[in-house]
């Protein structure tokens, strides 16, 4: 389909130096948009990894609050 995904497996409660492994694993898939589909990643977290990356970096809380925020406003 036009992509082959690289997925890796990382926890935002657990992992001490979450930022420096995601940004190597996503460096050697050669990452083009990085999506983090757990809650608990942190917005520093996506601005480090857009900094490190310079990709697209969308994260799941982010998300659900901008798509809450367009059905609140109307």
């Amino acid at each position: 389909y036009g992509f082959d995904p690289v997925v890796v497996a990382s926890s935002p409660y657990h992992d001490e130096d979450t930022t420096s492994s995601l940004v190597d694993a996503f460096r050697a898939g050669d990452a083009g948009l990085v999506l983090l589909d757990c809650m608990g990643f942190r917005r520093e977290v996506r601005e480090e990894l857009r900094a490190a990356l310079g990709v697209p970096v969308v994260v799941a809380n982010h998300l659900v609050a901008r798509v809450v925020a367009e059905l609140v406003a109307g």
